[in-house]
């Protein structure tokens, strides 16, 4: 299977998906939008799964329709909370003390797509942003190395 990973780079669901599978990964920071010459790299490519994770653009139905298996986003929220680019904000002023990653579709609708897998974990409130993210980015990975699994 042919995954095409769109992130920003580094994080560790790039080194795992490097590692585990046959993915090509492009960095976001490449593109300003979402343009023509990714249009034209999916093209050519023909990825059986795009996979989006710390990716600042939304893909339109004509780019993330075009893999067999459909796309996903690893979103670093316990969805349906926190939807958007950056949860973060919203989930600290919210007094949460529980977050977690979710996988899930990508559809018309941002971060609404069904669920395939979420997992959480407990945090201090007081936990830097940083070392937030940080455990978000383990979590995803992890997630992605022991359950990824081809969604029908």
């Amino acid at each position: 299977m042919r995954i095409l990973l769109l992130t920003t780079l580094p994080n560790r669901v790039a080194e795992t998906l490097r590692h585990s599978a046959q993915t090509d990964i492009i960095d976001c920071r490449a593109f300003r939008t979402i343009d023509a010459r990714l249009r034209d790299y999916l093209s050519h490519h023909q990825p059986d799964q795009i996979i989006t994770y710390r990716c600042p653009y939304i893909l339109p139905r004509e780019l993330y329709s075009q893999a067999l298996y459909g796309a996903v986003n690893i979103h670093p929220s316990l969805l349906p909370k926190y939807k958007g680019l950056n949860p973060w904000e919203a989930l600290l002023l919210s007094g949460e003390t529980r977050t977690g990653v979710t996988i899930h579709r990508i559809t018309d609708e941002v971060d609404g797509g069904g669920i395939i897998l979420q997992e959480a974990f407990d945090f201090d409130p007081t936990t830097p942003l940083e070392q937030l993210r940080e455990q978000a980015d383990k979590l995803a990975a992890d997630m992605i190395s022991r359950h990824y699994v081809i969604p029908s």
